[in-house]
């Protein structure tokens, strides 16, 4: 008899929590959005979106958001709309149990700018071209001279690549020249030599070299005393003195 009871009760039970669900489901999805909470994840990394910037978006596709019943929202739809942003790099929308949207946006990563007579714009972690915001500045490398489109994602992205991924060259390099005949040059931040890289080729042989010199002979601040250092020459490091 016990058990008989037990197992009344667990159905009486369940069968409470299942048309207790049922109105509270009922009951969301006749509520209107709530809120829209626009989340900018790598905002202290970067700051080439704004809030402002995703709720003119929103703005602009007439979502009227907070006039609808979260069943009638197309987060597939708006997510697409915010991606097209020249600087996000992926969105994601979703309801929270308060009936408030999130909208979770990433950005693009800046590595160097392009900046030239023909050219303004910044490479991005991909090698792809985003446009420059008038409202931030990136420090990353400037890249100056006669820089032709093919480079962009090819010699010009390994060199800034290799840059970024090191820490030390990253507080190293400032610039990268592209001279008339195609070679690199670097420009330090500390010091007022240039650094002939020559092609891309070897480049990994040529960091390293390089790094090789900074580190054992450099360290002490002589790096003033030279006006150029060149890396052109497989497996030579040539320093030409003031």
């Amino acid at each position: 008899m016990k058990r008989i009871k037990n197992i009344i009760g667990f159905s009486l039970l369940g069968a409470y929590i299942v048309v207790m669900m049922s109105f509270v489901n009922v009951a969301y999805n006749e509520s209107y959005c709530s809120a829209v909470d626009i989340v900018i994840l790598d905002s202290l990394e970067t700051r080439f979106v704004q809030t402002r910037d995703i709720d003119q978006i929103l703005k602009d596709g007439n979502y009227k958001l907070l006039t609808k019943l979260p069943s009638q929202i197309n987060l597939h739809e708006i997510e697409n709309r915010i991606k097209g942003h020249s600087s996000i790099k992926d969105c994601d929308c979703y309801f929270l149990a308060n009936k408030t949207m999130r909208i979770e946006v990433s950005q693009r990563r800046p590595i160097a700018r392009v900046l030239t007579d023909k050219y303004n714009f910044y490479i991005d972690e991909l090698g792809g071209e985003m446009p420059p915001s008038n409202f931030y500045t990136a420090h990353v490398p400037v890249i100056t001279g006669k820089v032709k489109s093919e480079m962009v994602s090819g010699d010009l992205f390994k060199i800034v690549d290799i840059i970024t991924q090191d820490r030390f060259w990253e507080a190293q390099i400032e610039q990268i020249h592209v001279e008339h005949n195609g070679e690199y040059t670097l420009i330090p931040r500390a010091g007022r030599q240039r650094i002939e890289l020559g092609t891309a080729d070897n480049l990994e042989v040529k960091f390293k070299s390089l790094k090789a010199l900074y580190l054992q002979i450099f360290n002490n601040n002589s790096w003033n005393k030279y006006k150029t250092i060149s890396l052109k020459y497989d497996g030579q490091v040539v320093c030409t003195k003031k």
